[in-house]
């Protein structure tokens, strides 16, 4: 009996779906705008009513006799909404109890679910009018743009950090290369130690190295050593 029940339920859902199909099918353009349109009126008025019953279920904690331990839980695994769904619809509805003239804007278009769930931490008793106003049939990044007018971040200060560069260090060098100094009241002071490049130094010990070879005097083949010319003569 239960069985043939069921098949008369799938029965009868089919026959509809397929004459709204062929309902929708004989509609001219403008009237199926028009129809679109009429259905996303509606759609808004839903989520507005939703709210409102998500307001009084979490004042409630009514969440909890369905065996959850949160609103979260609760619209995830009882009202089978997608995860994404349930963050903006509460935080707009603990907002909406606050105020109220949120689930208005919602319900008119005026304002989205994304849009209140922004606007939400911001509103106060004394601004939610003008910011609500400012928020109208705006997008989500133009209410972010508003938000940051609201609390505009302090200019970063300019920190200069001084760099030695190739010159600096030129002159450097050229400093420690100076002969002498005069001080104050004539006395001068020793040179500095003075920087020999690596190939004066190379020459300077190639120098060197040679004249151990050959002695201090040089002497060409067939010239007697110097003291011994003039003897004999």
């Amino acid at each position: 009996m239960e069985q043939a029940r069921e098949r008369l339920k799938n029965v009868v859902l089919q026959r509809n779906m397929t004459s709204a199909i062929l309902e929708l099918e004989a509609l001219t353009d403008d009237q199926l705008l028009d129809e679109v349109k009429r259905l996303a009126r509606r759609e808004r008025v839903a989520i507005a009513d939703l709210l409102r019953c998500l307001i009084e279920v979490d004042t409630r904690r009514l969440y909890l006799r369905e065996g959850c331990a949160s609103l979260f839980t609760y619209c995830t695994q009882v009202l089978h909404l997608a995860e994404g769904a349930p963050y903006n619809r509460i935080e707009t509805a603990r907002a909406a109890r606050r105020f109220p003239i949120l689930l208005e804007r919602i319900a008119d278009g005026s304002l989205t679910l994304t849009s209140a769930r922004l606007l939400a931490p911001h509103l106060t008793a004394e601004t939610h009018d003008a910011l609500l106003d400012a928020a109208r049939h705006k997008g989500k990044r133009d209410i972010e743009l508003l938000i940051a007018t609201l609390r505009p971040r302090p200019r970063v200060r300019t920190v200069l950090t001084k760099v030695r560069t190739a010159q600096a260090v030129g002159s450097v060098t050229a400093a420690t290369t100076t002969p002498s100094i005069s001080a104050p009241g004539g006395t001068e002071r020793p040179p500095a130690a003075r920087i020999v490049p690596p190939h004066r130094r190379t020459d300077t010990r190639r120098d060197r190295r040679a004249e151990e070879r050959t002695g201090p005097w040089s002497q060409q083949p067939g010239t007697p050593p110097r003291g011994e010319a003039g003897i004999g003569q």
